[in-house]
């Protein structure tokens, strides 16, 4: 096969998969959410503090929200690069909050095997993601990206965080819809406790 022809194939599926990530992850999780209800297993329960799972694949979803909304009240897509807030910490904040949202409901599902199963190929998906976006950033703002990504990491921080100021905006927030994941995660992460009393 021409090399040529070759890297059109697997650039389409490259396309493919990003743009479906969100609705491919939705499948791969609930397809593991699925088996265990067909097979009886049940997750931690979300409503015991005392179970350092539970507690710990909270605090993970938490902290991952938090990220999450951190940025997507300072990002204004496609307008203006974003460099402050979180994206002084890394590149991809909003990526880096969705992984650690899916690690913790992973640790809640309490299952080392679905956690490989989910993350591996949603973590390849979220790869092929950035460098897309990279190279969409970089044609659109050029110098001004070279420098900024030679400042911040790609997606986990490398040093501690010490300007805190930003501008963050409740009306980027919602124009950004990131309510869809705030709200999603909080109806999720109720769903293990009652889980636990079926």
């Amino acid at each position: 096969m021409d090399q040529s022809l070759r890297k059109t194939s697997l650039d389409g599926l490259a396309d493919f998969l990003v743009d479906r990530r969100v609705p491919i992850s939705m499948v791969v999780f609930s397809s593991l959410v699925l088996k265990d209800v067909v097979l009886g297993a049940k997750p931690h329960d979300t409503g015991n503090l005392g179970d350092p799972y539970a507690v710990a694949g909270l605090l993970l979803v938490l902290w991952g929200l938090a990220i999450r909304s951190w940025a997507a009240g300072v990002i204004r897509k496609s307008k203006v690069l974003a460099t402050t807030g979180p994206y002084r910490l890394c590149r991809h904040p909003l990526y880096l909050g969705s992984l650690a949202m899916m690690l913790g409901f992973c640790t809640i599902l309490g299952s080392a095997l679905d956690a490989g199963v989910v993350f591996g190929p949603v973590l390849m998906i979220y790869v092929l993601t950035i460098r897309r976006e990279e190279r969409r950033l970089a044609e659109r703002h050029g110098e001004t990206w070279w420098q900024y990504a030679a400042t911040a990491p790609r997606l986990f921080p490398t040093r501690l965080f010490t300007n805190w100021s930003t501008e963050w905006s409740m009306a980027q927030w919602l124009k950004n819809r990131e309510y869809n994941a705030l709200v999603t995660s909080l109806a999720a992460l109720t769903l293990p406790h009652f889980w636990q009393q079926l």
